[in-house]
């Protein structure tokens, strides 16, 4: 007898990376990884762990989910690879989710949601999403973005907590830690994305690491 269909979901683009397996049940076991972000070193036991919990082999799982960002360099670079080797060497499938659009999703009925995250150096990554409909995903300095932000936008996102204290009553914020992406807001979004190409799926780079950065200073 078949297994019901399990994916792995794979979130690493925050300081604290998520792991669950998941069916059409929903979410059936979770972890979290080292808030040190040592996502390389215990992203493969934790693996191990939960399918062991579920009571399933790795080669048995459907499909992996993975968030390509934006989000930490390394932690989206760990988890992407570690996506791709996976579907590889099972051969399940691959799916790729931006990290902005599964905070969005679950503020869909928000006329108009603006997503933030932490680009360094007091800019923001910033996308809106209106009625649905995402916009371009950009860099802004923070000041840019107060002047682009929408009066009627909830804001949410791993960026809030880091500048809201500087922003007046009026903007409309979703407290901690309801900011960040889960592992469900990935796989409800399943039936919405296309499979990926494992030769090809790349994490969302707007910029380049802090090493490159300083190296072109």
């Amino acid at each position: 007898m078949n297994p019901i269909p399990t994916w792995l979901i794979i979130d690493t683009s925050g300081r604290q990376g998520r792991l669950a397996l998941a069916d059409e049940q929903g979410i059936r076991v979770e972890a979290r990884l080292d808030d040190q972000r040592r996502h390389a070193r215990d992203l493969t036991g934790t693996i191990q762990t939960l399918t062991e919990q579920l009571g399933i082999a790795v080669a048995q799982l459907a499909g992996v989910m993975v968030s390509i960002g934006p989000g930490s360099y390394t932690g989206l670079r760990v988890g992407v690879i570690s996506a791709k080797v996976l579907a590889y060497a099972t051969g399940c499938r691959l799916i790729g989710v931006p990290t902005f659009e599964a905070i969005a999703q679950r503020h869909a009925h928000e006329p108009v949601v603006e997503v933030i995250g932490d680009a360094q150096q007091k800019r923001v990554y910033y996308q809106r999403f209106e009625q649905g409909q995402s916009g371009s995903l950009s860099i802004l300095s923070h000041a840019e973005w107060l002047q682009k932000h929408h009066p009627e936008a909830l804001v949410t996102g791993p960026g809030v907590v880091l500048f809201e204290a500087e922003w007046p009553d009026t903007i409309r914020r979703t407290p901690q830690p309801e900011c960040d992406a889960r592992c469900e807001d990935y796989w409800s979004l399943r039936d919405r994305q296309t499979d990926a190409d494992g030769w090809t799926l790349e994490p969302i780079y707007l910029r380049g690491s802090y090493a490159e950065e300083q190296a072109k200073k």
